[in-house]
């Protein structure tokens, strides 16, 4: 938690905003709005202690700690959802906080369960909201700035949203501005003398370049599969298996599979094996992730020919089966997914190209690093 040094600031904001606490300046903030919630339900004086540390945290020296700035925002949510009955204004307030730490905890002991369901369900939003890098790392930081109360470093990664952006001015102080960062904006330098990107002080920025969103190019997962091949005459036979999935663009996916063939009776086919590539095109909704593309499977089996003395013989069976697929994730929190894939796949090649009426299912877990 953090510890107010500059007691002046504090102490004018706390005379404006209630008299009554004017006779004893809080040197913990945080700490005494948290008491006052929890002991008190005093909201009214919660709320003064924090809105008073909120414009304090914009020239505090040194700069508010990240820890600071998350506990804030938790308690401003928990006034805006019990005080005011304002999810929006709550969920705007929980999602500053799980930008700075995505695991941070619900307080039960402060205000027990209720309100929990909508907190964890803005987790999951900013768990799948992109990541940027807001400086790139081709370019010079000229001044010490702090985002969220954390250094920013070139190529660091921030989410879009509401941030507290604090820099050692070239005059020494320290300044902050509060402001929502989205994709492909530019660093917003709180001092008004200085250039916060580029080789020094100097007084413009150069132009930047489009960035990238890093959270989906390039990503790697790797995926449990399990699901069954459906073929007319044929019936169902399960598929189960492990793949890896990569995203060379923002809306391309690209899934390499391969596992184990459990033919049934049906089928007249030993147990074997398959090998599947598909590609997708994706396209985010929030947590969820639609997608859909093409896909190509390769089976390894032996087909079981009854012959007319009573004998089964077994003939080599290589299979390749063509078609198309659709389906859904949901992100869990750390970027995580759960989701399903349904692909009818009616091209068959088997020495000769010929048609089935095959479908293939999917669930999956795919684990993103």
């Amino acid at each position: 938690m953090v510890k107010i040094q500059h007691k002046l600031p504090l102490f004018l904001l706390l005379m404006a905003a209630k008299p009554a606490l004017a006779t004893e300046v809080s040197q913990d903030p945080i700490g005494d709005a948290r008491s006052a919630i929890r002991e008190e339900a005093d909201f009214d004086a919660a709320r003064i202690l924090l809105e008073a540390f909120e414009s304090y945290a914009l020239e505090a020296t040194p700069s508010a700690s990240a820890q600071s700035l998350a506990d804030m925002n938790f308690l401003m949510g928990v006034m805006e959802y019990y005080l005011n009955q304002d999810e929006e204004a709550a969920k705007a307030r929980w999602a500053w906080t799980l930008q700075i730490f995505s695991d941070y905890r619900w307080d039960e002991e402060l205000v027990g369960g209720a309100g929990q369901d909508l907190f964890e369900e803005v987790r999951q939003s900013v768990a799948a909201s992109p990541v940027f890098a807001l400086v790139e790392e081709s370019e010079t930081l000229g001044l010490p700035v702090f985002f969220d109360g954390n250094k920013l470093q070139s190529g660091s990664m921030v989410r879009p949203g509401q941030h507290l952006i604090q820099a050692r001015c070239s005059d020494g102080v320290v300044r902050g501005v509060y402001a929502y960062v989205a994709m492909d904006a530019d660093l917003l330098c709180p001092c008004p003398l200085d250039a916060c990107v580029g080789e020094g002080g100097g007084a413009s920025e150069s132009p930047r370049k489009k960035k990238k969103q890093a959270s989906d190019v390039g990503q790697l997962g790797i995926s449990l599969v399990g699901g069954g091949w459906f073929s007319s005459g044929e019936g169902f036979s399960p598929l189960i298996g492990l793949g890896a999935s990569y995203r060379p663009l923002d809306m391309v996916q690209v899934d390499l599979e391969a596992g184990s063939y459990l033919s049934n009776a049906q089928a007249k086919r030993t147990n074997g094996g398959f090998a599947r590539v598909a590609g997708s095109y994706v396209h985010a909704l929030g947590s969820i992730e639609a997608f859909g593309g093409a896909q190509l499977t390769i089976l390894f089996a032996q087909d079981l020919y009854d012959m007319s003395d009573g004998s089964v013989v077994e003939a080599a069976y290589s299979g390749l089966v063509i078609g198309a697929h659709a389906g859904a994730a949901y992100t869990l929190a750390g970027g995580h997914q759960v989701g399903a894939r349904l692909a009818y796949t009616p091209l068959v090649l088997e020495g000769e190209l010929m048609v089935y009426m095959n479908t293939m299912t999917d669930v999956f877990f795919r684990y993103s690093f």
